[in-house]
Parts: structure tokens; sequence; C-alpha cells
């Protein structure tokens, strides 16, 4: 039953992601899989695309993504998810 609720909330949050653009969900999945560090990110997220993306591009997505509640600063240049059930069901 926990694990079903589990579930339905991260399907429910890459939905939602999704409406965005599929590089939100680039973005909490390299986040998921521990990479907090701004290049982390920035690599994991270029490799997905297969392109090179801009500094611009990547903090409008994290600053967004903060906004929203799914993400936060750490520190400078380190961010993770809010939520530990997103962190460990994409993370897998």
């Amino acid at each position: 039953m926990v694990d079903e609720v589990a579930e339905n909330a991260v399907r429910t949050v890459l939905q939602e992601l999704s409406h965005f653009s599929k590089d939100y969900t680039m973005v909490v999945e390299a986040l998921a899989r521990g990479y907090g560090k701004w290049n982390e990110i920035k690599r994991y997220v270029e490799e997905k695309k297969r392109r090179v993306i801009y500094d611009a591009e990547l903090r409008r997505y994290l600053v967004n993504l903060e906004k929203r509640g799914y993400v936060s600063r750490v520190e400078r240049g380190r961010y993770q998810l809010t939520d530990p059930v997103i962190t460990n069901a994409i993370g897998k």
C-alpha cells in the first residue's frame, strides 16, 4: 500500500514536470541519482540531450524547480531534491 502511494506520487510529479519540458525531468533525474553539483547536473543533462546546454538554460531549470518546491539549493552550486520519496524512486 505504501509503495503504491509512493509510486503514484512519483508518477504525478513526473507528469507535472513533463508539462514544462522534458529537460526539467532530466534535472530531477540527475539530482535523484546523486549529481548535486552544478557541473555534474549540467554534464548529466548534456549527455541525455546529446548537446551542450548553456548555463542560463540550466539556471532557469533549477530556479523554476526551486520556486515550485522540488529542489533546494544547499549551498552555492549544490542542489538537492526536497522530497526523499522522489529521490528514492527515481534514483534506483
